[in-house]
């Protein structure tokens, strides 16, 4: 029994329940997400000063997120909020 009590048990203890706390800590960020806030009009204006009218579209949403969608899926989110003609 002797053999026993020069083993650092206690130590082990503390380094197991550190890593399972690290652990717990890792899963939770993985979580966390990324957010874009696009604002949209749909409807052909002039951006002003002289400029012709143009109509926009998110085809370069598309373009620009179908590479990669399949892997960032799960942590990013996108919002677009239609926004035509308000001053803020």
């Amino acid at each position: 029994s002797e053999v026993w009590t020069t083993w650092p048990l206690a130590m082990g203890w503390d380094r197991v329940s550190a890593a399972s706390h690290e652990a717990q800590l890792l899963r939770n960020r993985a979580q966390a997400t990324v957010d874009f806030v696009l604002c949209f009009c749909g409807v052909s204006r002039s951006p002003g000063g002289g400029y012709p009218e143009v109509e926009d579209d998110l085809d370069w949403l598309l373009r620009l997120l179908g590479p990669a969608a399949t892997e960032r899926r799960n942590f990013t989110r996108i919002f677009i909020k239609e926004k035509c003609g308000e001053a803020t």
